[in-house]
């Protein structure tokens, strides 16, 4: 039985824990990425013996990046892969608030994780596995704050908005490729994460705050699991 393999950036908790948990099968090979390790998808795999690697890594480590990739594909056996599946969640909210008040390193950090290393895996994943008979598909996780403006959320807008543009400039380039490969930006829409809550408990002055918080109230944001159940269904084809 061949493996599908899943690469899942973020993955310690919100959607990308939620797709890891819904991912792990028997034919499934699951590459967790984060800071810290997700405990429950640890022992749900040790359980039910499925095939789980976790690799501790911080994306704001940017000079790393090429290393992580090293360290991923050694993971994964080309011949007897299905399909091998990229999914960039990684993200950084902040900083919030006027960009003249925003503190320089948390500029740079959210570029790193939201921007460049998104750009990175996907260049060497598309590097690694040119020659693969796999299908290979790349699930840029983006947000509405990519096509709308925000007072207060400037850099994580324009991040966002980079990657929307860095996912259609990659499927133009695609084409002239042989191999199948599927690259997608998604928007989930309000979600309830660490992220909206970061947003709804800015200290600082933040035009949106009382956006957030009112979302949360109203009942408007849906459940991780559920956002990465519509994610799986529609993207990955299980």
């Amino acid at each position: 039985m061949k493996t599908r393999y899943f690469i899942i950036t973020g993955s310690s908790r919100g959607i990308g824990a939620e797709l890891s948990k819904q991912l792990l099968k028997v034919n499934h090979h699951i590459i967790c990425i984060a800071r810290t390790e997700n405990i429950e998808i640890l022992n749900t795999s040790r359980e039910n013996n499925y095939r789980y690697d976790f690799i501790p890594f911080d994306f704001s480590n940017i000079t790393d990046v090429n290393r992580l990739s090293d360290q991923i594909f050694k993971k994964i056996s080309g011949a007897n892969a299905e399909l091998v599946c990229l999914i960039n969640n990684a993200a950084a909210v902040t900083p919030l608030g006027s960009i003249d008040e925003c503190n320089v390193e948390e500029i740079v950090n959210n570029v790193h994780i939201n921007m460049l290393s998104p750009i990175i895996l996907t260049s060497r994943f598309l590097e690694a596995t040119r020659d693969w008979s796999a299908k290979k598909t790349i699930i840029n996780i983006s947000s509405g704050s990519g096509k709308y403006p925000a007072a207060g959320m400037s850099v994580y807008c324009s991040t966002k908005a980079a990657i929307n543009m860095f996912t259609k400039c990659v499927e133009l380039e695609l084409k002239a490729r042989t191999d199948a490969v599927k690259i997608y930006a998604v928007d989930p829409g309000m979600v309830n994460t660490e992220m909206q809550a970061t947003a709804r408990n800015e200290t600082k002055d933040f035009p949106l705050k009382a956006y957030f918080q009112e979302a949360k109230n109203d009942g408007n944001l849906q459940e991780p699991h559920e956002v990465a159940k519509k994610i799986i269904k529609n993207y990955i084809k299980p």
